[in-house]
């Protein structure tokens, strides 16, 4: 498809690369989440079955135990029903962030990790805490079985969090320098607002990787060779719903902000998309002045930089 010079895209265009990028979502769901996944759950496992067996099945755990053991903390939290988050759990207990084999912090909290395992412990995967028992193997099986799931559910869905957009951070860069002609430069050093303050903090024909723009983080800040400053936004998103509220929500404020800054005239917004957003969404946020991209077809970027090259 060829890209428009004003760089605003018709609404059946803008259909089209949504249908793309979701088939592109779908795929890589159907062949990384497995693959992703399961080596996280056999992890999982391996540490709930070394928790039980360092505590008896839970029937000893003491306070010496864990202190003398505290790795299997991180998989006891999960015992819980429903599963305790990690601040929450560090707020109750006292927990140290890095715990030490027998350390005065951890030794200190102990005795309040074993009582917030033992109240907590869910009632179903755990029925013989409460009871004061040994559980029988399939008790301690489903029990095992149940926790490690839902701890590398947890563990799955922070890695992918994080991983997808930053996958996407460095496609940018990549296509920037290798495709745009532009220079990445190490970021500016930081000052009280951020690491770029003056629009000549970047020189032009450069970009930085992530950091503060004036208060705010930005992906991909970007300086074009006719001095432009394009901060570029990237959002990789699975549903429509959630799409609007990711655009909105954490582009918006930035742009306001850099626009205020800055001056609209000399900066200009670009959002690097991948995954699933809705059509209103994205006709919205082209008539607010915001330029779309895809992961699916980085020559769009490649030819916005191009027509900001004297």
């Amino acid at each position: 498809m060829d890209v428009p010079g004003d760089f605003r895209f018709t609404q059946d265009e803008l259909r089209e690369d949504i249908a793309k990028a979701t088939a592109i979502f779908v795929q890589r769901v159907l062949e990384t989440v497995p693959r992703a996944y399961r080596p996280k759950l056999a992890e999982a496992r391996e540490e709930l079955v070394e928790a039980l067996r360092v505590t008896e099945d839970l029937t000893e755990l003491r306070p010496e135990v864990v202190a003398e053991h505290p790795s299997i903390v991180r998989a006891l939290r999960y015992t819980a029903g429903p599963p305790i988050s990690e601040e929450d759990f560090r707020t109750v207990t006292g927990w140290p962030f890095t715990p030490s084999p027998n350390a005065k912090v951890v030794r200190n909290s102990a005795s309040a990790v074993c009582e917030a395992v033992r109240r907590l412990a869910d009632p179903l995967l755990f029925p013989w805490v409460l009871e004061d028992r040994g559980p029988t193997d399939k008790e301690r099986e489903a029990a095992i079985n149940g926790t490690a799931k839902v701890l590398a559910v947890e563990r799955f869905r922070t890695e992918r969090r994080g991983g997808a957009s930053k996958e996407q951070e460095a496609l940018v860069r990549a296509v920037l320098a290798k495709e745009g002609g532009l220079v990445e430069v190490e970021r500016p050093v930081k000052r009280k607002t951020g690491h770029i303050e003056m629009i000549d903090d970047l020189d032009k024909g450069t970009f930085s990787s992530e950091c503060v723009l004036h208060g705010m983080k930005c992906d991909v800040p970007v300086r074009l060779p006719d001095g432009l400053l394009m901060p570029i936004e990237c959002k990789v998103n699975s549903g429509q719903k959630n799409g609007w509220k990711r655009v909105s929500r954490e582009v918006e404020g930035k742009a306001a902000r850099w626009r205020e800054k800055f001056g609209s005239a000399s900066v200009v917004i670009g959002i690097m998309l991948d995954g699933n957003f809705d059509l209103g969404t994205l006709t919205r946020f082209q008539d607010e002045g915001y330029f779309i991209f895809w992961g699916h077809d980085p020559h769009r970027l490649v030819e916005f930089v191009n027509l900001h090259t004297p």
